[in-house]
């Protein structure tokens, strides 16, 4: 019963794993494509003040800032929705185990210690997988790096 959510667990992990990738492999890309943008207009700063180039560059650095935005939150909302999914699974295995615990107490097969016990091996077990929920992002942010 314990190890009901486990291949689900798995799946997701990579699941969410190789779309915070994506994401973030997106962010550094438009990291990138600002920092760029910066250095041009830098560095071409007295030929774009001659022109009088200045609202275009503007427009052109507003549009790359937005683009970096939107790819910081998607890469933020894929990696806060990971912990509460893998939460939420730990939570119903701990249900699972509770509720067919609490039947095999009521047929008198198990005593209230063993399912107790059983509930708390379940929590140990489940720890790891909240820490490493808990650093997924840093893990793919790091990988993509």
């Amino acid at each position: 019963m314990i190890l009901l959510t486990l291949p689900l667990m798995i799946f997701l992990t990579q699941f969410f794993g190789s779309k915070m990738r994506g994401a973030y492999k997106e962010v550094q890309q438009q990291s990138e494509e600002i920092n760029n943008h910066l250095q041009e207009t830098l560095t071409n700063i007295k030929l774009i003040k001659a022109c009088a180039n200045e609202g275009y560059k503007i427009d052109r650095f507003s549009e790359h800032n937005h683009q970096n935005m939107q790819a910081n939150i998607h890469a933020v909302r894929l990696s806060s929705g990971f912990a509460p999914v893998i939460d939420f699974m730990n939570r119903l295995s701990f249900i699972t185990v509770l509720a067919y615990g609490s039947w095999e107490v009521m047929e008198s097969r198990i005593t209230v210690d063993d399912l107790t016990a059983f509930l708390a091996y379940l929590n140990h077990i489940h720890q790891p997988a909240k820490r490493f929920s808990k650093v997924m992002h840093v893990i793919q942010k790091g990988a993509t790096a």
